[in-house]
């Protein structure tokens, strides 16, 4: 049965993931990609979401709010990270995106312009990062995802340029968690950047 829902998506990815993957045995790459799927379906379950549909070597998940995803999507970065010290680039880093919309479930299959968009979103997130559609940075707690807007893109099949905003993640114990937050609010409301955070956006990975 086909059914409409408003859903809140993530969709994964692992950053250059077909040169590493060519380099791994056959048993060393299946271990790899049963591992992380593993990972992301523990992750998401924390926070009431589900893998509807693995794509390659990343997934759509879905979560009954767009903050709920965006604390699963910090979470797995974080632990990514922590889990991976001394690693330097030869690291497994992944890109995360959000989007909210009307969704049709079909089959485990989602259909809609909040997926298209996540596609489109996604060719343009930088790795370690967590890219937001508007519509999903709306819906969002403030109170418990700090956000900073990134800039506004053409996106291929929407009319009009769409504006992106990522989250700012940060370690749980950092003591200038709430001058950052300050300074990404003033980036959200002004629509201006500020000097200070030059040297922490996702782009320095481009």
């Amino acid at each position: 049965m086909t059914t409409w829902r408003t859903t809140a998506i993530m969709k994964t990815d692992i950053k250059s993931s077909t040169v590493r993957f060519r380099a791994l045995p056959e048993a060393d790459l299946d271990a790899l990609l049963t591992e992380h799927r593993a990972f992301v379906a523990r992750l998401a379950a924390a926070h009431d979401g589900r893998i509807v549909k693995p794509e390659g070597d990343g997934f759509w998940v879905v979560f009954p709010s767009v903050t709920a995803a965006a604390l699963a999507a910090m979470s797995m970065q974080e632990e990514l990270r922590l889990a991976q010290p001394n690693r330097g680039e030869d690291r497994l880093a992944m890109r995360i995106v959000l989007s909210l919309g009307d969704v049709l479930h079909q089959e485990g299959a989602l259909v809609g312009d909040a997926v298209v968009l996540a596609v489109r979103i996604e060719e343009i997130t930088p790795p370690d990062a967590i890219y937001l559609s508007a519509a999903a940075w709306l819906a969002v707690n403030q109170a418990e995802v700090r956000t900073a807007f990134v800039d506004v893109f053409p996106c291929k099949g929407f009319p009009e340029p769409v504006p992106n905003l990522y989250i700012a993640l940060m370690h749980s114990g950092v003591t200038l968690a709430p001058l950052v937050g300050e300074l990404a609010a003033m980036e959200i409301v002004d629509g201006a950047r500020v000097q200070l955070l030059e040297a922490y956006r996702p782009e320095r990975f481009l």
